[in-house]
């Protein structure tokens, strides 16, 4: 069973709640940012101009306002995932848990993006059951999403299969950023000189089925 990481970071906030209320340990919760503020912007990163957003649950103005604190609505309780568009800048990440997926970080990074995409959109076709036109709309994204995702995954695969021909990197890097074709114009560019013929067998049929990337480069 695979837990997926907007879970995974729900589950993690709810530890931090047992850690700094159940009994405290010692612990106030102003010591957790992302239990005791709102919203707080920090400074840029080092190379960067962008200052960071960080939210948090909030307790601290519940706790203010009303004496007791509670969160605030950025918690969808029905699918136990943090409420778009807060998602994206909560601070429940562990960077002892990603630093054991080091090795394929890019890859999860995309995984959790393509995952928010899909969960959001899922949502509004909820919403939108009753509107035709939006949620025809809506199905059109999801193809277009699940076409690029396969796309990306093609190249990422060629990438890890050693193939004999050099490859162009920054080519390469472009399919991750939807800028090459999944076509053999596409594999030209990622390719250079080398005929597709050398490196490729073109399999033509009706029926074929794919149940892994993997098998398309053995």
């Amino acid at each position: 069973m695979v837990v997926h990481w907007e879970y995974t970071r729900v589950m993690m906030m709810f530890l931090r709640c047992l850690a700094f209320t159940y009994g405290g340990q010692g612990h106030h919760l102003r010591q957790s940012t992302g239990l005791w503020v709102d919203h707080q912007l920090r400074p840029p990163l080092e190379g960067s101009d962008v200052e960071q957003v960080q939210e948090g649950m909030g307790i601290r103005d519940t706790l203010a306002q009303y004496r007791y604190g509670w969160f605030l609505d950025k918690l969808d309780y029905q699918t136990i995932t943090f409420r778009p568009p807060h998602h994206t800048h909560l601070v429940f990440n562990m960077p002892s848990l990603l630093s054991q997926y080091y090795t394929r970080y890019q890859d999860l990074v995309m995984a959790k993006r393509d995952y928010i995409l899909f969960h959001d959109i899922f949502g509004y076709l909820e919403q939108t059951r009753g509107d035709l036109p939006r949620a025809a709309a809506l199905l059109d994204l999801l193809v277009d999403l699940c076409l690029r995702a396969f796309q990306q995954e093609v190249f990422r695969v060629l990438d890890q299969a050693g193939v004999k021909q050099p490859l162009r990197r920054s080519r390469l890097r472009a399919t991750q950023q939807d800028k090459v074709p999944l076509t053999a114009i596409g594999f030209q560019q990622v390719l250079g000189q080398a005929l597709l013929e050398t490196e490729f067998r073109y399999i033509s049929s009706m029926n074929a089925k794919v149940n892994e990337i993997g098998v398309l480069f053995t």
